[in-house]
């Protein structure tokens, strides 16, 4: 029997050789080598965690980094990365492929030379600057046209002025096209989450009452592949152009056109569907509404979306729903119309050969920002009945959900066919499975990866490099430490006035949002995060995307100072 000690040192030249060949040139795709990153696109850290479980990964793979990551963007315009897989496990730690995810976001007009060019660039600036890998999109890339673009390119360097033009110009004609048409995009997006509700539906009174273990797994298939078509992909497609208001927003502020602090007055004037959850939170507590609504309205909710282990908000005490009243902030309700707009600024958008003025721009933003999050709070109620269905089909065969996390979705989904017809043979097969993938884990537990892995070299000596958090607000305020963790029930906690402390920027955490929170630290999350967009929403003070360094400080203490205005926290 090898020792897991050994058996780390055989898993890290694993790792190696599998980083060697995942950085070999491919024929379809741009780009010299790669880099992995657990932060640079679709976030897998801040979505299923740093070490994920079994099942929260293949769900996450079916669900986004599979196929629907490149779908949504081809359908936007930009180059097809088809048949590239996004994400890859390295000892059970998800990363991104970089060369895949830097490849998709260049237009689809581009010449393969100047696509090839631009691609080897881009990894080149993140070798060079990997702190800003979980900010890819805003610092590193150049996914769409803004007001600033044509000068962050030309300070970088590295292209001719015919590679130049032809990016900017392709980015031009793509983001007019993208947002002049965003209405009309929006509504086909809200019909595909209308149609994946009706399933949802359908699926639910079809298996009500039903008790046996292949018909919870048939149920959760039925739900997949509609949840990944019909929710994420339209979701994705939403947070894309989401992306681009905030590019759009920021480029205003970088051309001085605007300050700071009025874009921050725009982002907090626009309500969300966490607004609305308080709103409809503060109902049932002043006893205007009943808690059943509101349940069947947010019961699904939980606080890591893909975790089956994480109870949803409808497992929540009663007790926690009906105590004392929703903190009601006057800035949650401050919903002033801030006009930005200015013939100055439609001017500076005309001379930059955009075809909308600043009116349209702010309509655009406001909206897209809004669907982004409304698309997510949607798609995820099947997607919870998913895992619904997976826990129960896993207790029907003797398995809790802390050991169902331990599966992967195709042994998990195998059970519905008929082959599988004997309680006795299922389980048995299951916990083998599970057993297996268990003990697999104790191993890679003890391997310590980085954030970015860019040479073989950075898997035999871990530099943990401080990140750059995203704070959000100019305030500076001080509080006691509360650290939640995705099991954490609510009741009991008094909030008031606490700094909140979470591992990642999950909407699934809008309940601690009741109370009159000091601020919020979390340890994953990018600039335009579901929790970034909530701090602006209620004027709150972040810090979003601490890193593993400033969290582990921030963690343990017992008071911190959050100084969003000189971006630092004082452990006090």
């Amino acid at each position: 029997h090898v020792s897991l000690e050994e058996s780390t040192g055989v898993i890290i030249e694993e790792l190696k050789l599998r980083l060697q060949r995942c950085q070999g040139k491919l024929p379809h795709i741009p780009g010299q080598y790669t880099i992995l990153s657990d932060m640079a696109d679709w976030n897998p850290s801040e979505i299923i965690g740093d070490k994920p479980t079994t099942l929260s990964y293949s769900l996450y793979r079916e669900l986004v980094t599979h196929r629907t990551w490149h779908e949504a963007r081809t359908s936007q315009g930009y180059f097809d990365a088809f048949e590239g897989e996004l994400m890859l496990s390295m000892a059970r730690k998800p990363y991104i492929d970089t060369r895949h995810s830097f490849a998709s976001f260049t237009p689809a007009s581009l010449s393969a030379a100047t696509r090839e060019k631009l691609v080897d660039l881009y990894l080149d600036v993140l070798a060079c600057n990997r702190q800003l890998h979980d900010k890819v999109e805003f610092e590193i890339l150049y996914t769409c046209f803004d007001l600033s673009v044509h000068d962050r390119m030309r300070n970088r360097g590295g292209l001719s002025e015919e590679e130049e033009n032809e990016i900017l110009n392709a980015l031009k004609r793509q983001t007019n096209k993208l947002v002049l048409s965003f209405d009309e995009e929006r509504t086909k997006d809200y019909q595909q989450l209308d149609a994946l509700e009706w399933h949802l539906s359908s699926v639910q009174k079809l298996f009500s009452g039903k008790s046996s273990f292949h018909e919870c797994f048939q149920a959760a298939y039925l739900l997949l592949e509609h949840t990944r078509k019909l929710g994420v992909l339209p979701f994705a497609r939403l947070a894309r152009t989401g992306f681009i208001a905030k590019s759009l927003l920021s480029s205003l502020v970088e051309k001085d056109l605007i300050s700071d602090d009025m874009l921050q007055e725009f982002l907090g004037s626009i309500p969300t569907v966490a607004t609305q959850f308080l709103k409809d939170l503060h109902a049932v507590r002043s006893g205007t509404s009943s808690l059943e609504a509101f349940l069947r309205e947010y019961g699904h909710l939980r606080m890591n979306t893909y975790d089956v282990s994480s109870p949803r908000y409808d497992r929540f005490s009663t007790d926690f729903w009906l105590s004392s009243p929703v903190s009601t902030k006057s800035n949650s309700q401050r919903r002033a119309s801030m006009e930005l707009s200015s013939t100055h600024i439609d001017k500076m958008l005309t001379d930059a050969g955009f075809e909308f003025d600043s009116r349209c721009l702010l309509s655009f933003a406001r909206s897209a920002i809004q669907a982004r999050e409304e698309s997510k709070f949607r798609f995820t109620r099947a997607l919870s009945c998913l895992l619904e269905y997976l826990a129960k089909g896993g207790e029907l065969l003797g398995v809790t959900r802390d050991e169902i996390q331990y599966a992967t979705l195709p042994v998990l989904l195998r059970f519905r066919n008929p082959e599988w017809a004997s309680v006795a043979k299922a389980s048995q097969y299951l916990r083998q499975r599970i057993d297996e993938k268990t003990e697999e884990r104790s191993a890679f537990d003890l391997v310590k990866l980085p954030s970015v892995i860019v040479s073989p070299a950075d898997l035999d000596i871990v530099e943990i490099s401080e990140s750059r958090p995203n704070f959000i607000s100019h305030k500076c305020v001080d509080g006691f430490v509360v650290r939640l963790k995705k099991n954490n029930q609510p009741v009991g906690l008094d909030l008031a006035g606490k700094i909140v402390v979470i591992d990642n920027a999950d909407p699934g955490y809008d309940w601690i949002f009741s109370f009159k929170i000091g601020g919020l630290i979390t340890k994953y999350g990018g600039v335009a995060s579901h929790m970034a967009i909530r701090c602006h929403e209620f004027d709150l003070p972040g810090a979003i995307g601490c890193g593993e360094l400033i969290f582990s400080r921030v963690e343990s203490a017992r008071s911190v100072r959050l100084d969003c205005k000189t971006g630092v926290i004082f452990v006090i």
